[in-house]
């Protein structure tokens, strides 16, 4: 109980919340008055937080370093790749056995503030080296730049790899990109930019794997992580890709946990059907029983469901 009248401001943000899409997943509740406001915000809060929702997160990310480490002293790699000025503008390239091989390029999760590239070397080891290379992007964090600057920044990544392919003996267009969480909305978010002109140049990418992302970021201003990201309310439509259309149509395939929650799974169902709506070729997998963390897991090794995925995808290259 608030211990006091109600106020327009205690339900003003529930109310938005709730004429937005995002919260497709609320369906047959009864909200109070009183309380309904701190209810809802506890609902958001743990919907579209899932270090909240896999209380034991940090095994999951343990595991990815450990895995990490191995993999970058076991594979032959190049790391820490300057593709741009900042500290984080760098690129670590898993090559493939021979010259010339398509690229797969994977963007890493973390709410857009915080992992780093070096925790995902792993996924280098979801495709087989016979059949292409593999880089993995970092990029700047929030709040030290804004979600805006981290979408230019993928962009400047994936045109660096094609203007700089020949100098690393791997093919440099027709890209097949992975992302995760976070990872996922920024790939998403250059496929179907706000702004028709900030779409990607022909033929740079010809096939996308999304991984639990978040598409619609009408949650983000309202959960304790946007302290850090700062997103502003007038920013969300922008930069939410489930909202713009496709202008880079490739296939895609979007990957969810069937043990994510129920808002960041609709997350993915929705996109999904945005995108086939729009008569592009895409594929909704929902895999039962992962969460958000067990779902990378997905990614060890080439045989593994989502790898699978990927080297289908790099058909298209």
């Amino acid at each position: 109980m608030l211990g006091r009248n109600g106020e327009l401001k205690d339900i003003c943000g529930t109310t938005l919340f709730l004429a937005s899409d995002a919260s497709a997943f609320i369906t047959d509740q009864t909200i109070s008055l009183d309380e309904g406001y701190l209810k809802m915000i506890d609902s958001i809060e743990y919907q579209f937080s899932p270090r909240l929702a896999v209380p034991d997160f940090e095994n999951y990310l343990r595991e990815e370093n450990r895995l990490s480490a191995l993999t970058r002293s076991e594979r032959p790699c190049l790391l820490d790749i300057a593709y741009g000025d900042t500290p984080r503008s760098r690129l670590d390239l898993f090559p493939a056995t021979q010259d010339n091989l398509p690229t797969m390029v994977f963007v890493h999760g973390g709410y857009w503030r915080g992992r780093a590239k070096d925790e995902f070397s792993f996924v280098a080891n979801a495709i087989d080296p016979r059949l292409a290379n593999v880089i993995v992007l970092g990029f700047e964090l929030c709040p030290a730049v804004t979600v805006a600057d981290i979408v230019r920044q993928i962009r400047q990544g994936l045109l660096w790899i094609k203007a700089n392919a020949t100098r690393y003996a791997l093919r440099g267009d027709r890209l097949a990109l992975c992302g995760q969480s976070a990872g996922a909305h920024l790939i998403a978010a250059l496929l179907a930019p706000a702004n028709a002109e900030d779409r990607l140049p022909p033929e740079l990418v010809a096939y996308a794997c999304l991984v639990s992302g978040i598409y619609d970021l009408a949650p983000v201003p309202q959960i304790t992580v946007n302290q850090d990201i700062r997103l502003k309310p007038e920013e969300v439509h922008a930069l939410s890709p489930m909202r713009h259309p496709l202008q880079t149509r490739v296939p895609i395939d979007i990957v969810v946990g069937g043990s994510e929650t129920p808002g960041w799974i609709a997350q993915s169902a929705d996109l999904y059907r945005t995108i086939e709506e729009q008569g592009v070729s895409c594929h909704y997998h929902e895999r039962p029983g992962l969460n958000h963390f067990s779902i990378l897991m997905d990614l060890r090794g080439p045989d593994d469901y989502t790898a699978r995925l990927v080297q289908q995808g790099l058909a298209h290259t």
